[in-house]
């Protein structure tokens, strides 16, 4: 297998409503926002991206999931098992696709040492303030009317009226 390392230029700065680790093995790193109003995303920021070139375990588990196999990627045992592999169906139910997750000790202890913080201006906060926060800039209530559903955002919670008011 090879590694190749691409470095983003990111500083490990602290923007507004974002949250930082101070204890990584390497420069801090950032949590992406989803903008104002809305709570930190849970995806890292990372300083870059390390390839790791391993063209025969794509080769194999394409072919297991071709064959039907669900596939899981293991370190020295199969009970070391760090990625599973499984098909899935698209939401229209006319295809197919390949869905990725973490499993057991890979998932659960590889961070786990890290610890992190919400930052705001500059200064900590905690989740219980950013919840305020969001609640704060969400809005007035809106009832609705036909022919113009109001509609609640599956991510965010923010509710909007679905077209123009005539």
């Amino acid at each position: 297998m090879k590694k190749i390392r691409q470095a983003y230029g990111n500083k490990g700065d602290a923007p507004e409503g974002r949250m930082v680790c101070p204890n990584w093995d390497t420069p801090e790193v950032n949590c992406t926002s989803n903008g104002r109003g809305r709570s930190s995303a849970g995806k890292v920021i990372t300083l870059g991206i390390d390839y790791i070139l391993a063209p025969e375990i794509i080769l194999a588990a394409t072919e297991s999931l071709r064959c039907g196999y669900e596939v899981r990627v293991c370190g020295e045992t199969s009970k070391d098992e760090a990625i599973r592999l499984f098909p899935c169906a698209t939401p229209d139910k006319t295809a197919m696709f390949v869905k990725a997750a973490t499993l057991d000790e890979f998932r659960g202890k590889t961070l786990a040492d890290k610890k992190m913080r919400l930052m705001r201006n500059g200064k900590e906060t905690t989740p219980e303030e950013e919840s305020a926060r969001k609640d704060e800039s969400g809005g007035d209530e809106v009832e609705e009317v036909t022919p113009d559903p109001i509609i609640t955002c599956p991510k965010c919670g923010c509710r909007y009226r679905a077209h123009k008011k005539k």
